[in-house]
C-alpha cells in the first residue's frame, strides 16, 4: 500500500503544487474504481433518498486540504508576484458584428461578437456606480454591484492570468484586450432579439460602456453533476491551481464560472469578483482555503452527487 502525506504546506502554497507531493496527500485523487467495487443500485437508491430529505449525500468523502482553522495561519507573503502591464486596449472596426447575448443573468451582459471573422464574448461593463435594482418577479430591490469595480476586478485578474501564464495552460480563456463601445456599437447590440434587460438598459447608459474581449467556446456547457467525471473533477480543480499560480484568487466557486469545453477542456470564466496578490489583500493561506473549497465543491459536491444521481437546484 503507498504512503500518503496528510496535508500540503501551506508556506509553499502555490509554489510547490499540491499534486507534486511525494508521498501524495491523500485522497487529493480520489480513487474512482471504488464506486465500482462497492456501489449497488440498492446502495446508491437509499443514498439519494438520504440526499433528498436531507440534501446532505452521504458519501461525502475526506478534503485532503483540510487544515484546522486555516484562518489561523500566518499569512505566508510571497515575494514574487508584480503587478503585471494592464491590457491591451482595443479599437473596435466599424464592420464588427454581433451574434447573440450568451447570459439572460449576471451582472454583466456577455455576447459573442464577430471580429475579423473571429468569434470572441464581449463581456460589457456600464461605466457608472452601483445602482438600485428592481426585481421584477418579486417587486423587491437590491443594489447590483459597482461595474466599474467589476470591471477594474477582472481586466487586473486577466492581466495577472497572461503575464503568469494560466492562459496558455488552457486554464481559462484567452482575453485579447478591453474596448470602449460607442454609439454605433450599442445600436447594433440592441437591434439584436432577446435581450436582457441589463443589456436592453445599454441604451440609456450616458458614458461609453467598456468591455472586454476574452475567448469563445462554441458548444461549452457548465460543469454539473449531469456532465462531470473523476477526469473532468481533477481538470477543473488543478485549473483552478493554475489561477493561483498565476496569483488570482476566484472568489466565485460555482458550477456557471466552469466551463466543459468539447475535447474535454475545463476552463474557468467570470473573474469579475477575483482578488490578486499583487494587490496586497491576500495571503497564501487564503489562496489554499480556495483550494481546499474547490475540491469541497467539485469532488464533494459535483462528482459524488453524479453518483447518485442527485442534482442540487
Amino acid at each position: 500500500m503507498r504512503a500518503h502525506r496528510t496535508t500540503p504546506d501551506i508556506s509553499t502554497y502555490p509554489e510547490r503544487s499540491p499534486w507534486d507531493y511525494d508521498p501524495p496527500p491523500y485522497n487529493l485523487v480520489p480513487e474512482p474504481e471504488d464506486w465500482g467495487q462497492h456501489d449497488t443500485p440498492e446502495l446508491r437508491a437509499a443514498a439519494l433518498v438520504v440526499a433528498k430529505h436531507t440534501d446532505c449525500n452521504p458519501f461525502t468523502g475526506t478534503n485532503p486540504l483540510h487544515v484546522v482553522d486555516v484562518m489561523a495561519f500566518n499569512s505566508f507573503p510571497w515575494d514574487a508576484c508584480v503587478q503585471p502591464p494592464p491590457l491591451p486596449q482595443v479599437v473596435l472596426p466599424a464592420d464588427i458584428e454581433f451574434v447573440q447575448q450568451l447570459n439572460r443573468s449576471g451582472n454583466s451582459a456577455a455576447l459573442v461578437a464577430q471580429l475579423g471573422g473571429k468569434d470572441m464574448v464581449m463581456k460589457i461593463f456600464p461605466d457608472r456606480p452601483a445602482i438600485e435594482d428592481e426585481d421584477d418577479d418579486l417587486g423587491s430591490y437590491e443594489i447590483k454591484p459597482d461595474p466599474r469595480t467589476l470591471f477594474e476586478r477582472e481586466s487586473n485578474a486577466y492581466a495577472h492570468l497572461m503575464r503568469y501564464g494560466a492562459c496558455a495552460k488552457g486554464a481559462v480563456p484567452q482575453c485579447y484586450g478591453w474596448c470602449v463601445l460607442s454609439r454605433q456599437d450599442i445600436e447594433k447590440i440592441l437591434a439584436l432579439p432577446s435581450l436582457s434587460k441589463s443589456a436592453r438598459s445599454l441604451e440609456s447608459e450616458e458614458n461609453p460602456p467598456k468591455a472586454l474581449l476574452i475567448e469563445y467556446f462554441a458548444g461549452a456547457q457548465p460543469l454539473s453533476e449531469r456532465a462531470i467525471t473523476p477526469q473532468m473533477a481533477q481538470r477543473a480543480l488543478r485549473a483552478l491551481y493554475a489561477c493561483h499560480v498565476a496569483f488570482v484568487m476566484h472568489q466565485d466557486i460555482h458550477r456557471r464560472n466552469i466551463l466543459l469545453c468539447p475535447g474535454g477542456r475545463v476552463v474557468w470564466i467570470d473573474f469579475d469578483h477575483a482578488e490578486c496578490a499583487s494587490e496586497d489583500t491576500s495571503g497564501r493561506r487564503i489562496f489554499f482555503k480556495e483550494l481546499k473549497e474547490g475540491w469541497d465543491y467539485i469532488y464533494d459536491r459535483l462528482l459524488t452527487d453524479a453518483r447518485i444521481g442527485y442534482h442540487h437546484l
